[in-house]
C-alpha cells in the first residue's frame, strides 16, 4: 500500500471512529434529556398535589421496569414507593408519567392518610 492510501485510509478510519463517538454522544444526551423532562414532568405534576419530589430512580427487577420515587407528603412525611410496568414498557413515555403519577396520588390520597 501507497502512502497515499495508508493517509486516506487512517483518515477515513479517525472520521467513522469521530461520527461513531458522535452518534454515541447524541444517544448519551438524548436519553439524559429523556429522563431529566419525565422526572421535570413528575416533579410539577406531584406539586400539583403539594407533593415535594425527593427522587425518581428507575431500576429493574426481572427484566421489568420499576420506578422507585420517594416523595415528601405534608401530611405523611418522607415515603417511598415503588411502581412496577409491563416487560417492554417505555419507562419514560407520557403513558408511563400518566401512569405513576396516578398510582402515587391514589398512595398519597387524603383518605388514605396515615394518623
Amino acid at each position: 500500500m501507497s502512502t497515499t492510501e495508508d493517509d486516506n485510509l487512517t483518515t477515513a478510519l479517525v472520521a467513522l471512529g469521530a461520527i461513531g463517538l458522535g452518534i454515541g454522544a447524541f444517544a448519551a444526551l438524548s436519553s439524559w434529556e429523556r429522563r431529566r423532562r419525565f422526572n421535570d414532568a413528575l416533579r410539577k405534576s406531584l406539586e400539583r398535589d403539594g407533593v415535594g419530589l425527593v427522587d425518581a430512580t428507575l431500576g429493574r427487577r426481572s427484566d421489568v421496569p420499576v420506578w422507585v420515587v420517594t416523595v415528601n407528603a405534608p401530611w405523611r412525611g418522607v415515603g417511598v414507593y415503588n411502581a412496577a410496568f409491563a416487560a417492554g414498557t417505555d419507562p419514560y413515555s407520557p403513558q408511563t408519567l400518566g401512569s405513576l403519577v396516578r398510582r402515587l396520588r391514589a398512595a398519597l390520597a387524603p383518605e388514605a392518610r396515615v394518623g
